[in-house]
């Protein structure tokens, strides 16, 4: 068990040298914008499956669009943290 400790110690010290890493806050970052958009999203198409049920008649149109835009805003936000942010 020992010698396999010390070589993943070692590689992880390699790849945290070379850079070869996201940090855990970026981590987190990414979580929770990832589950924010689907949250959105999710709200999105219930809100207009619900109004077009009737049972949320007097929601506005706009709202729905609204929700659905800051959905596609955080998946966005998401992938751009992902691929080009390093913290």
């Amino acid at each position: 068990m020992g010698k396999f400790c010390n070589a993943r110690y070692a590689l992880i010290s390699c790849c945290v040298r070379a850079g070869n890493y996201v940090s855990q806050s970026s981590n987190k970052l990414n979580r929770l914008l990832t589950q924010t958009c689907g949250f959105l999203f999710g709200i999105a198409i219930a809100v207009w499956v619900l109004r077009g049920f009737g049972i949320l008649g007097f929601m506005p149109g706009g709202v729905i669009w609204l929700l659905f835009l800051a959905a596609f805003a955080f998946a966005i936000l998401s992938y751009i943290q992902k691929t080009w942010w390093r913290f």
